[in-house]
């Protein structure tokens, strides 16, 4: 038996040429109903569509009632048909502008389909409404591939070991993986959307990473600006929830069509005090091997000494052709005893303690220019405490070095040591007037260089190495007092 709408006298289909032509053209399967909801008339795409399904015309053409189609869909158990139904009695009715949803359905084969309904009124004086159904199977399964491929991505992101976060271009936190929560102790809501320096405090706001006015091709731009970050791995400091600070490496990676930075963090805690108990043990062996030469080879040098002393004598006196030798002999062992000296004070450690670093620094100065041909002058203008000795000591070494590296291959005929402190930063700075070094040596293989900074990543300084304005070169050391990072620019720096 047919439908009831077919008992009844179609509504003329619109013939006009310009409707049909307009109706025809449209790329999704249409149609027209009147205010009560049969259907006047269907496009070309709706026949095609009927006859791909194995459709029969009067079970949903001109004449049927689109709402008994939608009701028998639904009494079918088709999960979209109701609403349907009730979105378009609200379009007939005037209660709504339009009415949109999306359904699936099983196309030829089986397979899985997806269309977008709409229903919007005929703005003329008999009423009714045109209905599309707009095949979107291409746009949804495209959704899902990328709701996969995001799934996955998420899934791999969740289960590293090392914090992952993403950051827009003002410097917000856009994503914030399971390890971050776990290294800094905030669930993802409480980062999301707000600045990334909530977590790693850069020294200037201008520094953090995306922040729209760091300029990172300015000549006085900060190593910390985003342009910089990229591509390296720098050492900064964490900071958690409990507003505690830890030692982390970050790596920093740019999406520019997207305008987000990818951040990789790792906690290096472990790896610092591994670090510290290595070089303690160096220290201690350095001792040992000072103390050894000090107590064993010096002693002996000291008796040869002595009876070289005796032997020139006697030679003086019996005017022996051997005397000459004698003193030869005697000259040599003096140098070999002021050179044991100096090999024992560069091994045995020096006790530095909070008010010690200066007066350290400055005999490190005096004994140095008292065995060489190299002025080497020591500048503090106002007192500096560090209340850390360990900090001090590694300070100490890092001059200590920095006056070795420099006489050794530089070649200059004088060396600076300044100290300098403020509430916020301690600046150490070691210049010389000699032939410079390469642009790259700063990152390059010298174990006086990595030596230097890696004893500047044990206290949270930053190390810079590079030419000096007047020739020759410098090396800062910068330790933050606050926020135990590095590399912020001092008040009264040396120009």
């Amino acid at each position: 038996m047919r439908p009831s709408g077919q008992d009844r006298t179609p509504v003329p289909v619109p013939g006009e040429p310009p409707a049909r032509a307009l109706l025809d053209a449209l790329p999704a399967r249409a149609c027209v109903v009147d205010p009560e909801g049969l259907i006047v008339a269907v496009n070309a795409e709706w026949d095609r569509a009927l006859a791909e399904n194995d459709g029969v015309r009067w079970l949903s053409g001109p004449g049927v009632s689109y709402l008994d189609v939608c009701r028998r869909a639904a009494d079918r158990g088709s999960p979209g048909a109701a609403p349907a139904l009730a979105g378009l009695l609200d379009v007939l009715a005037g209660r709504r502008d339009s009415y949109s949803q999306e359904y699936t359905c099983r196309g030829p084969g089986g397979r899985a389909r997806w269309f977008l309904m709409l229903a919007t009124p005929l703005r003329c004086e008999s009423g009714g409404a045109l209905v599309s159904h707009v095949d979107i199977t291409d746009r949804k399964l495209g959704e899902l591939a990328l709701r996969e491929s995001e799934d996955r991505l998420r899934a791999v992101v969740d289960t590293a070991a090392d914090a992952i976060i993403t950051i827009d271009g003002r410097g917000r936190i856009d994503t914030f993986n399971a390890a971050a929560e776990r290294m800094f102790g905030f669930d993802r809501a409480e980062v999301v959307g707000r600045d990334v320096a909530l977590i790693i405090p850069l020294p200037d706001r201008e520094a953090h990473i995306g922040h729209p006015d760091a300029d990172p091709d300015a000549p006085d731009a900060d190593p910390d600006a985003p342009g910089r970050l990229v591509g390296a791995v720098r050492q900064l400091a964490g900071r958690r929830k409990d507003g505690s600070t830890f030692p982390v490496e970050l790596s920093v990676g740019r999406v520019a069509s997207l305008d987000l930075f990818t951040g990789i963090i790792r906690d290096v805690s472990e790896r610092r005090a591994m670090q510290e108990q290595l070089l303690s043990i160096a220290e201690q062996e350095q001792r040992r091997i000072g103390q050894d030469l000090h107590d064993d080879v010096g002693q002996e040098l000291t008796g040869l000494a002595l009876m070289i002393e005796s032997l020139a004598e006697a030679l003086e006196e019996d005017s022996s052709p051997e005397r000459v030798l004698a003193g030869r002999v005697r000259a040599g062992l003096r140098r070999v005893q002021r050179r044991l000296r100096d090999l024992c004070r560069g091994l045995l450690p020096v006790e530095v303690d909070a008010e010690g670093l200066m007066a350290a620094l400055e005999d490190l100065c005096s004994n140095f220019s008292a065995g060489q041909a190299i002025s080497c002058r020591f500048e503090c203008h106002s007192p500096v405490a560090i209340e850390d000795n360990r900090t001090a000591t590694h300070l100490y070494r890092i001059a200590q070095e920095a006056v070795s590296n420099a006489a050794r291959h530089g070649r200059p005929r004088s060396i600076v040591v300044r100290l300098e402190g403020s509430d916020e930063a301690i600046a150490l700075t070691v210049r010389d007037d000699g032939v410079g070094i390469p642009g790259h040596a700063e990152g390059g293989p010298g174990t006086g260089l990595r030596l230097m900074r890696h004893r500047a990543g044990l206290i949270g300084a930053g190390l810079r190495i590079g030419p000096d304005e007047g020739g020759g070169t410098r090396i800062d050391c910068i330790l933050d007092r606050k926020d135990d990072h590095a590399e912020r620019h001092l008040p009264g720096r040396l120009p």
